[in-house]
């Protein structure tokens, strides 16, 4: 194998296919990044789970194939001086890597062992606009599972698209989130989970001159396919709820906020409340046109006020986990946000005022003592 390239289209290669290199891996090989020199340079990374695949145009001498680190060879590449770097299989699996000056010899792997990229032989797909799938990915992946809890599908992001509608919808118990983006699909409804490290993961992955998103479906995986990028997942299995059954329908009263001026305000609480921030919940007392943001801990008490719009005639209290509420507010993609409450131990809801936008936060308040 020898074959040379630019430094900076290489980098963007190998950090792309290192999103699918696993950080504690059952089989040693899937520490490696595959490269693959033949008609193009193919750079993959594979962990059975996820599996990416970015081609380059390059300069190929001789075709052949070896499997890298791909820790090391992410930041070798990434100290590189600018310019073209030369690729050279030696003996003993040994690669010969050449940029101006700067010369290594990095051990490899051969690449016969290193695992299959998988076929997506799906009957569904559909495309997405880049910044439609970042909204999607921000204003939906924080509210999933960042751990297993005994239910991995939790772990995902459920995508539902039906008349060139998506939904996407996440939970973990405490909090969800929903946004609903328009795609070019025209075929049978699509319900599937996907994992939220992948979807992020690929996100990535997306630059800004990118102009379409493609979405392959299988039974078990989904590919996504930018650029010169191919990116597929396995899909989570398990029975995911109706986030539907969750969205009050009872609103006791609901309140016009400036989404700028009550984040500060939470941050400015968190600055009294401990890592443990279940136990030091953020309490929002209101009264007319006024909500107090108030907390004490055993490191301090805060008390702030904020102007808002209210329906409510008679004072009213609830406590929150101010980060649930943060999150909520930072991937809000208003400058006001309607906060709607139906009681002070359930459900508050998170949205855009009006048709401003296409999404909805709901998060469970903390009993207070």
């Amino acid at each position: 194998m020898k074959f040379s390239c630019d430094k900076n289209t290489l980098l963007e290669g190998v950090m792309a296919a290192s999103k699918a290199t696993p950080s504690r891996p059952t089989v040693a090989i899937l520490e490696n990044l595959l490269f693959d020199a033949d008609e193009k340079l193919s750079i993959i990374g594979n962990n059975l789970d996820t599996a990416v695949s970015y081609e380059i145009d390059c300069n190929i001498q001789i075709k052949g194939s070896i499997t890298l680190n791909s820790r090391i060879i992410c930041e070798i590449i990434r100290k590189l001086p600018d310019g073209i770097v030369f690729f050279e299989l030696k003996e003993n699996n040994v690669t010969h890597i050449k940029c101006m000056d700067v010369e290594y010899d990095i051990s490899g792997v051969p690449a016969d062992d290193y695992p299959d990229f998988p076929t997506v032989n799906g009957e569904k797909f559909f495309s997405i606009d880049p910044e439609k799938y970042m909204a999607i990915i921000r204003q939906t992946s924080f509210a999933a599972a960042q751990i297993d809890m005994g239910k991995p599908v939790l772990m995902g992001v459920k995508f539902e698209i039906e008349n060139n509608l998506l939904t996407a919808s996440a939970l973990d118990g405490a909090r969800l989130a929903a946004r609903w983006v328009d795609v070019e699909y025209s075929g049978a409804k699509i319900d599937c989970v996907i994992p939220c490290r992948a979807l992020n993961d690929f996100g990535k992955i997306i630059k800004p001159e990118d102009e379409v998103v493609k979405v392959t479906l299988s039974h078990n995986f989904v590919l996504f396919e930018i650029g010169s990028c191919r990116f597929i997942s396995r899909l989570l299995e398990g029975e995911f709820v109706d986030f539907r059954r969750f969205v009050p329908t009872n609103i006791l009263f609901e309140t016009l906020i400036n989404k700028n001026e009550f984040a500060d305000s939470l941050e400015r609480a968190a600055l009294v409340i401990d890592e443990n921030a279940a136990k030091s919940p953020v309490k929002l007392k209101f009264s007319g046109n006024k909500m107090t943001v108030f907390c004490m801990t055993q490191r301090g008490k805060v008390n702030d006020i904020v102007d808002i719009s209210t329906s409510l005639s008679e004072p009213f209290e609830i406590g929150f986990n101010h980060r649930y509420v943060l999150d909520a507010l930072r991937n809000s993609e208003c400058d006001e946000i309607l906060m709607q409450f139906t009681g002070d131990v359930k459900p508050a809801v998170i949205k855009a005022p009006g048709e401003e936008g296409k999404f909805i936060f709901i998060v469970t308040p903390v009993r207070l003592k």
